[in-house]
Protein backbone atom coordinates (compact mmCIF):
# COMPACT_ATOMS: atom_id res chain seq x y z
CA UNK A 1 0.00 0.00 0.00
CA UNK A 2 1.12 3.59 -0.51
CA UNK A 3 2.03 5.91 2.37
CA UNK A 4 -1.43 7.49 2.63
CA UNK A 5 -3.12 4.08 2.76
CA UNK A 6 -0.55 2.95 5.33
CA UNK A 7 -1.38 5.97 7.49
CA UNK A 8 -5.11 5.28 7.23
CA UNK A 9 -4.50 1.64 8.19
CA UNK A 10 -2.40 2.65 11.20
CA UNK A 11 -4.98 5.22 12.25
CA UNK A 12 -7.64 2.53 12.22
CA UNK A 13 -5.50 0.28 14.42
CA UNK A 14 -5.02 3.07 16.96
CA UNK A 15 -8.75 3.76 17.11
CA UNK A 16 -9.59 0.26 18.36
CA UNK A 17 -10.78 0.03 22.00
CA UNK A 18 -7.63 -1.82 23.11
CA UNK A 19 -5.30 0.75 21.55
CA UNK A 20 -7.27 3.61 23.08
CA UNK A 21 -7.10 1.98 26.47
CA UNK A 22 -3.32 1.43 26.48
CA UNK A 23 -2.26 4.29 24.23
CA UNK A 24 -0.50 2.07 21.73
CA UNK A 25 -0.96 -0.95 19.48
CA UNK A 26 1.56 -3.77 19.29
CA UNK A 27 2.57 -4.61 15.73
CA UNK A 28 5.40 -7.12 16.17
CA UNK A 29 7.88 -8.15 18.83
CA UNK A 30 9.21 -4.98 20.53
CA UNK A 31 7.41 -2.92 17.87
CA UNK A 32 4.52 -0.59 18.67
CA UNK A 33 2.24 1.92 17.00
CA UNK A 34 1.64 5.22 18.80
CA UNK A 35 0.12 8.62 18.14
CA UNK A 36 2.55 11.49 17.54
CA UNK A 37 2.05 15.26 17.47
CA UNK A 38 0.04 16.95 14.70
CA UNK A 39 -2.05 13.85 14.02
CA UNK A 40 1.00 11.83 12.96
CA UNK A 41 1.69 8.17 13.76
CA UNK A 42 4.91 6.68 15.11
CA UNK A 43 6.25 3.16 14.66
CA UNK A 44 8.38 2.56 17.75
CA UNK A 45 10.99 -0.18 17.91
CA UNK A 46 12.22 -0.70 21.49
CA UNK A 47 12.58 2.92 22.66
CA UNK A 48 13.19 4.54 19.24
CA UNK A 49 10.54 6.03 16.97
CA UNK A 50 12.00 4.56 13.79
CA UNK A 51 9.22 5.80 11.47
CA UNK A 52 6.80 8.71 11.46
CA UNK A 53 3.80 8.89 9.11
CA UNK A 54 1.92 12.07 8.19
CA UNK A 55 -1.67 12.12 6.90
CA UNK A 56 -0.53 13.48 3.51
CA UNK A 57 1.82 10.50 2.92
CA UNK A 58 5.14 11.91 4.14
CA UNK A 59 7.36 9.42 5.99
CA UNK A 60 10.39 10.09 8.20
CA UNK A 61 12.98 7.39 9.03
CA UNK A 62 15.23 7.34 12.09
CA UNK A 63 17.33 4.42 13.38
CA UNK A 64 18.22 6.24 16.61
CA UNK A 65 21.84 5.29 15.95
CA UNK A 66 21.00 1.57 15.81
CA UNK A 67 21.61 0.68 12.19
CA UNK A 68 21.18 -3.03 12.78
CA UNK A 69 19.70 -5.86 10.76
CA UNK A 70 16.59 -5.93 12.95
CA UNK A 71 16.00 -2.17 12.74
CA UNK A 72 16.32 -2.31 8.96
CA UNK A 73 13.91 -5.23 8.87
CA UNK A 74 11.29 -3.32 10.86
CA UNK A 75 11.56 -0.32 8.55
CA UNK A 76 11.17 -2.51 5.48
CA UNK A 77 8.15 -4.17 7.06
CA UNK A 78 6.22 -0.89 7.22
CA UNK A 79 7.63 1.22 4.38
CA UNK A 80 5.17 2.06 1.56
CA UNK A 81 5.05 -0.45 -1.29
CA UNK A 82 8.28 -0.71 -3.25
CA UNK A 83 10.50 1.36 -0.98
CA UNK A 84 13.32 -0.60 0.63
CA UNK A 85 16.28 -0.04 2.92
CA UNK A 86 19.22 -2.08 1.63
CA UNK A 87 22.78 -2.54 2.83
CA UNK A 88 25.92 -2.88 0.73
CA UNK A 89 29.38 -3.16 2.30
CA UNK A 90 28.19 -1.69 5.56
CA UNK A 91 26.36 1.29 4.01
CA UNK A 92 22.56 1.67 4.12
CA UNK A 93 20.66 2.84 1.04
CA UNK A 94 17.05 3.81 0.44
CA UNK A 95 15.82 2.47 -2.90
CA UNK A 96 12.75 3.69 -4.75
CA UNK A 97 9.84 1.72 -6.24
CA UNK A 98 9.41 3.56 -9.50
CA UNK A 99 11.02 1.14 -11.94
CA UNK A 100 14.21 3.15 -12.29
CA UNK A 101 17.60 2.63 -10.71
CA UNK A 102 17.74 5.27 -7.99
CA UNK A 103 18.98 5.14 -4.44
CA UNK A 104 19.94 7.51 -1.66
CA UNK A 105 22.40 7.13 1.20
CA UNK A 106 20.53 6.60 4.45
CA UNK A 107 20.93 8.75 7.52
CA UNK A 108 18.69 9.46 10.46
CA UNK A 109 16.04 12.06 9.68
CA UNK A 110 15.70 11.07 6.02
CA UNK A 111 12.24 11.96 4.67
CA UNK A 112 10.23 10.47 1.82
CA UNK A 113 7.92 13.26 0.69
CA UNK A 114 4.28 12.83 -0.26
CA UNK A 115 5.32 13.24 -3.90
CA UNK A 116 8.13 10.66 -3.62
CA UNK A 117 10.95 13.19 -3.33
CA UNK A 118 13.66 12.26 -0.84
CA UNK A 119 15.31 14.84 1.43
CA UNK A 120 17.96 14.53 4.10
CA UNK A 121 19.91 11.75 2.36
CA UNK A 122 23.50 11.00 3.33
CA UNK A 123 26.60 11.59 1.23
CA UNK A 124 27.61 8.00 0.40
CA UNK A 125 31.23 8.91 -0.38
CA UNK A 126 31.56 10.67 2.98
CA UNK A 127 29.91 7.73 4.76
CA UNK A 128 32.39 5.26 3.26
CA UNK A 129 35.30 7.54 4.19
CA UNK A 130 34.03 7.80 7.77
CA UNK A 131 33.76 4.02 8.07
CA UNK A 132 37.36 3.71 6.84
CA UNK A 133 38.49 6.32 9.39
CA UNK A 134 36.77 4.38 12.19
CA UNK A 135 38.53 1.14 11.25
CA UNK A 136 41.90 2.92 11.15
CA UNK A 137 41.21 4.53 14.52
CA UNK A 138 40.25 1.20 16.12
CA UNK A 139 43.45 -0.46 14.86
CA UNK A 140 45.63 2.39 16.16
CA UNK A 141 43.68 2.38 19.44
CA UNK A 142 44.44 -1.30 20.02
CA UNK A 143 48.17 -0.77 19.38
CA UNK A 144 48.20 1.89 22.09
CA UNK A 145 46.14 -0.28 24.43
CA UNK A 146 48.25 -3.43 24.06
CA UNK A 147 51.44 -1.36 24.41
CA UNK A 148 50.26 -0.32 27.88
CA UNK A 149 49.89 3.37 27.09
CA UNK A 150 46.20 3.64 28.01
CA UNK A 151 46.17 3.05 31.77
CA UNK A 152 43.68 5.23 33.63
CA UNK A 153 46.59 6.70 35.60
CA UNK A 154 47.94 8.28 32.38
CA UNK A 155 44.92 10.47 31.65
CA UNK A 156 41.37 10.03 30.44
CA UNK A 157 38.36 11.62 28.72
CA UNK A 158 35.57 12.79 31.02
CA UNK A 159 33.00 12.58 28.22
CA UNK A 160 33.80 8.88 27.72
CA UNK A 161 33.80 8.23 31.45
CA UNK A 162 30.32 9.69 31.82
CA UNK A 163 28.93 7.82 28.81
CA UNK A 164 28.52 10.70 26.40
CA UNK A 165 27.79 8.67 23.23
CA UNK A 166 27.62 11.75 21.06
CA UNK A 167 28.44 12.00 17.33
CA UNK A 168 30.64 15.10 17.65
CA UNK A 169 32.42 13.69 20.69
CA UNK A 170 33.46 10.48 18.92
CA UNK A 171 34.23 12.40 15.73
CA UNK A 172 36.70 14.51 17.71
CA UNK A 173 38.45 11.35 18.93
CA UNK A 174 38.93 10.25 15.33
CA UNK A 175 40.14 13.64 14.09
CA UNK A 176 42.52 14.23 17.01
CA UNK A 177 43.63 10.57 17.24
CA UNK A 178 42.73 10.76 20.89
CA UNK A 179 43.07 7.37 22.60
CA UNK A 180 41.83 7.01 26.18
CA UNK A 181 41.06 3.95 28.37
CA UNK A 182 37.47 4.90 29.21
CA UNK A 183 36.46 4.74 25.53
CA UNK A 184 36.81 0.96 25.40
CA UNK A 185 35.30 0.65 28.88
CA UNK A 186 32.26 2.55 27.66
CA UNK A 187 32.22 0.54 24.42
CA UNK A 188 32.04 -2.68 26.45
CA UNK A 189 28.92 -1.33 28.16
CA UNK A 190 27.18 -0.56 24.86
CA UNK A 191 28.36 -3.41 22.62
CA UNK A 192 27.73 -7.04 23.74
CA UNK A 193 30.95 -8.15 25.45
CA UNK A 194 31.95 -11.46 27.08
CA UNK A 195 33.22 -11.89 30.64
CA UNK A 196 36.73 -12.64 29.47
CA UNK A 197 36.74 -9.62 27.16
CA UNK A 198 35.70 -7.40 30.06
CA UNK A 199 38.47 -8.89 32.17
CA UNK A 200 40.99 -8.27 29.40
CA UNK A 201 39.88 -4.63 29.24
CA UNK A 202 40.40 -4.36 33.00
CA UNK A 203 43.91 -5.82 32.72
CA UNK A 204 44.92 -3.50 29.88
CA UNK A 205 43.44 -0.28 31.30
CA UNK A 206 43.45 -0.93 35.04
CA UNK A 207 39.97 0.57 35.08
CA UNK A 208 37.48 -0.45 37.76
CA UNK A 209 36.65 -4.11 37.26
CA UNK A 210 32.97 -4.98 36.62
CA UNK A 211 31.57 -7.88 38.64
CA UNK A 212 31.22 -10.15 35.62
CA UNK A 213 34.85 -9.45 34.66
CA UNK A 214 35.90 -11.32 37.83
CA UNK A 215 34.51 -14.50 36.28
CA UNK A 216 36.64 -13.77 33.22
CA UNK A 217 39.68 -13.61 35.49
CA UNK A 218 38.79 -16.93 37.07
CA UNK A 219 38.45 -18.41 33.58
CA UNK A 220 41.90 -17.12 32.69
CA UNK A 221 43.47 -18.88 35.65
CA UNK A 222 42.04 -22.20 34.45
CA UNK A 223 43.53 -21.84 30.97
CA UNK A 224 47.13 -22.97 30.69
CA UNK A 225 49.53 -23.09 27.79
CA UNK A 226 47.39 -21.02 25.41
CA UNK A 227 47.16 -17.54 26.93
CA UNK A 228 49.14 -15.88 24.14
CA UNK A 229 46.90 -17.18 21.39
CA UNK A 230 43.79 -16.49 23.47
CA UNK A 231 44.89 -12.93 24.20
CA UNK A 232 45.58 -12.37 20.51
CA UNK A 233 42.08 -13.51 19.64
CA UNK A 234 40.53 -11.37 22.37
CA UNK A 235 42.52 -8.32 21.26
CA UNK A 236 41.00 -8.78 17.81
CA UNK A 237 37.57 -8.94 19.44
CA UNK A 238 38.29 -5.76 21.42
CA UNK A 239 39.18 -3.95 18.20
CA UNK A 240 35.78 -4.94 16.80
CA UNK A 241 34.08 -3.71 19.98
CA UNK A 242 35.70 -0.29 19.58
CA UNK A 243 34.76 -0.26 15.89
CA UNK A 244 31.11 -1.16 16.53
CA UNK A 245 30.83 1.40 19.32
CA UNK A 246 32.16 4.18 17.07
CA UNK A 247 29.85 3.07 14.29
CA UNK A 248 26.90 3.26 16.68
CA UNK A 249 27.77 6.74 17.96
CA UNK A 250 28.37 8.04 14.43
CA UNK A 251 25.09 6.60 13.10
CA UNK A 252 26.71 3.99 10.86
CA UNK A 253 25.57 0.44 10.13
CA UNK A 254 27.39 -2.24 12.08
Amino acid sequence: MNAVDQYVHFKGLLETPTAKRYGYRKLMRNTYLEWGPDDTVFVRFHSTNIMRFWPDGKVRLDSGGWQTLTTRGRMNEFLPSGWRICQDRGVWYLRCPFGRVQEWGFQDGLIIGADGDVTGAADVVATKALRKAVRAYASAYMKELVAGRLHVSLGDCLCCRFGWDDHDHIQSHLEERYYVPSLIVRASQVVPTSEYERYRIHVLTQAEQPEDAQKGGELTEKITGQNDSLDGWVNSRLRKIVTKYCYKCLGLAR
